[in-house]
Order: C-alpha cells, then sequence, then structure tokens
C-alpha cells in the first residue's frame, strides 16, 4: 500500500491535466456524426468512468495530506518524487532511523485511511489498471526504496 500512497502523492499534480484531457476527448466524441453509435456511447462511459476514478484519487490525496503534518507531508511528497528516505533524511538533517520512523508512523495512518475507505492493494490495481500513467508511476516508484 506504501507505493499507492506514493502513486496518489505523484500523481497529485498530474490529475486536473488528466482530466482534462478526457474531457477534451468526451467532447471530441460527442462530435463524431458517424460509426456505431452504441460503441461510441460505451467509449464515453468508459472515459467518464476513469475521470471519475482520478477525481477519487484527488479526494483521496486531500484527505491524506490533511492527516499528515507538515514534516510528514514532506518526507512523502519527496519519496514520491523518486528520492529514497536516506536521502530525505540528509536533506532534512534528521538521521535516517527518524526518519524511517516518521515515514512508518505516516504511512501506517494513511493506510488505515485508505482501508476504512475499502482500500487495498487489489482495489488500486482494479480502479487504476488501465491508467497508463497510474501504472508507470507505480511501476517506477515501486523500484525506489523507502
Amino acid at each position: 500500500m506504501k507505493n499507492w500512497i506514493k502513486v496518489i502523492f505523484a500523481l497529485n499534480s498530474k490529475l486536473d491535466a488528466l482530466t482534462d484531457s478526457i474531457d477534451s476527448q468526451v467532447d471530441g466524441l460527442s462530435k463524431v456524426t458517424s460509426g456505431d453509435t452504441l460503441e461510441l456511447f460505451n467509449r464515453i462511459i468508459s472515459l467518464s468512468d476513469k475521470k471519475i476514478r482520478l477525481i477519487n484519487m484527488r479526494v483521496l490525496h486531500d484527505k491524506m495530506a490533511d492527516l499528515l503534518n507538515e514534516r510528514e507531508r514532506f518526507i512523502i511528497s519527496q519519496s514520491a518524487k523518486g528520492k529514497s528516505l536516506a536521502e530525505v533524511a540528509e536533506e532534512l538533517d534528521l538521521s535516517r532511523s527518524r526518519v524511517y520512523k516518521i515515514y512508518d508512523k505516516a504511512t501506517a495512518r494513511l493506510i488505515r485511511l485508505l482501508a476504512s475507505h475499502g482500500y487495498n492493494e487489489q482495489k488500486f490495481a482494479d480502479d487504476y489498471g488501465d491508467v497508463t500513467l497510474v501504472i508507470k508511476t507505480y511501476k517506477k516508484l515501486a523500484r525506489v526504496a523507502g
């Protein structure tokens, strides 16, 4: 779940652009006057569903951010940018063990929050497995220590 937390923090700044892109695609599809209407409607519904899931990701981010103090947000945000916790410790001039403890306690609270909203590894995979940027970000961050 820690990797999903990092994904949510990493993509938060990109969510508006992603949802705007979906709006543009739907707008373009709404102007199509030929072809299979049912297929067109299904494509619009699929895009709208993807937009809803991305908006839900923003809501999850905001709920998580509200649960963290400034230092915790910074550590998780830096980890979400691909920095190792050792690099974050050096940047904050804190011991590695202190940063790891802060990170572990904060992510444990966030995991409980996500679980209370029905999110686990499988739900994230089900909800976001078809969103290319989300999966690429997940794979990239899963390789980073922390």
